[in-house]
């Protein structure tokens, strides 16, 4: 080997994590995702169908529709979606949709 040129130190990259430092689900975060889908499929089953039909109006869309919608996006793992629409319901002043964020 040349002079101006290091060997290195170990032949094999170390593990990032070894299993004793494995990184571990939040259980925090679990809970509050289960809680969430639990309110959105409580808010989507008890829905009466004018609400949702309001949704679709020649204007904006009414915010509790908004709601519903985003939860349905939640319940298929659309997240982007999903807080859009509690956003928008957020801001048209449904509470719920404010807890959902």
């Amino acid at each position: 080997m040349p002079p101006d040129i290091v060997p290195p130190s170990r032949t094999t990259p170390p593990d990032p994590f070894p299993a004793s430092d494995a990184p571990v689900k939040n259980s925090t975060s679990t809970a509050a995702a289960e809680d969430l889908r639990a309110l959105c499929e409580t808010l989507v089953t008890h829905a009466p169908a004018d609400d949702v039909a309001e949704f679709v109006t020649e204007q904006l869309p009414e915010p509790h529709s908004a709601m519903i919608l985003a939860c349905v996006l939640q319940m298929t793992d659309t997240d982007d979606g999903a807080r859009f629409w509690w956003q928008y319901a957020a801001g048209g002043g449904q509470a719920a949709a404010a807890y959902c964020l």
